[in-house]
């Protein structure tokens, strides 16, 4: 997750951002692999199209739940009720925002990609 720096400021570890990078980088592979291949109507699903959706609920519902733990067990962990906030908060803020809207586009990108064609307006 996150570890303090000497003077109490936030680092994030390299190897968080590593790995989601080359999660997103497999997601999008999964995408690649699945693509012109349709849901049918009656039947099973194919197997690609049931690794994009599992893909899609973990890209959906684990990031947020990173954002939680990342801010109450994370950078919250040694703050004090009734104190002033670390110095650093509104930039941890800032970044968790951001964090966010990349989240939201890369989820949205990926529901796109997996199952755009399949969809039937």
């Amino acid at each position: 997750m996150t570890q303090r720096s000497d003077r109490g400021v936030i680092k994030s570890r390299p190897v968080s951002g590593i790995f989601v990078i080359l999660a997103f980088c497999y997601s999008l592979y999964t995408g690649y692999q699945g693509w012109g291949i349709r849901i049918p109507d009656t039947g099973p699903w194919p197997s690609i199209k049931i690794k994009q959706l599992t893909f899609l609920a973990l890209w959906t519902l684990l990031p947020p739940i990173w954002f939680f733990c990342e801010y109450f067990f994370g950078y919250l962990r040694q703050w004090k009720p009734n104190t002033a906030p670390p110095a650093d908060f509104d930039v941890f803020k800032y970044g968790q925002e951001l964090a966010g809207r990349m989240w939201i586009a890369a989820s949205s990108v990926l529901a796109v990609l997996y199952f755009g064609k399949d969809i039937k307006l």
